[in-house]
């Protein structure tokens, strides 16, 4: 299963997963064009922490630091009906970081 996602918070205080508008690349390109959703495409709020369970409220970008923890809340809910798996609650701890 391939999707790729773009962060966007605009003016908000959430941070939203969108759907890149390729599925084998992160793009922004016709975004407002109409495209064909991916599997995962009811993915939407996205949560971060740091080491000291801090909130980290920016949009992730390239150089930062990786968070510790990532809770995507629908995460559970979308993915047994795509993939037939049951998967935890779709909170992730860091297990390493490559670059």
């Amino acid at each position: 299963m391939d999707d790729w996602f773009l962060f966007d918070q605009g003016s908000s205080e959430y941070i939203y997963l969108l759907n890149s508008t390729r599925r084998t690349t992160p793009s922004w390109a016709g975004r407002d064009a109409p495209h064909p959703d991916g599997p995962l495409y009811k993915l939407k709020k996205y949560y971060a922490w740091d080491k000291r369970h801090k909130l980290i409220v920016d949009v992730p970008r390239s150089g930062d630091s990786a968070p510790q923890y990532i809770f995507i809340p629908e995460l559970q809910r979308l993915i047994p009906g795509i993939s037939g798996t049951s998967p935890a609650p779709g909170m992730f701890m860091l297990d390493r970081c490559e670059t």
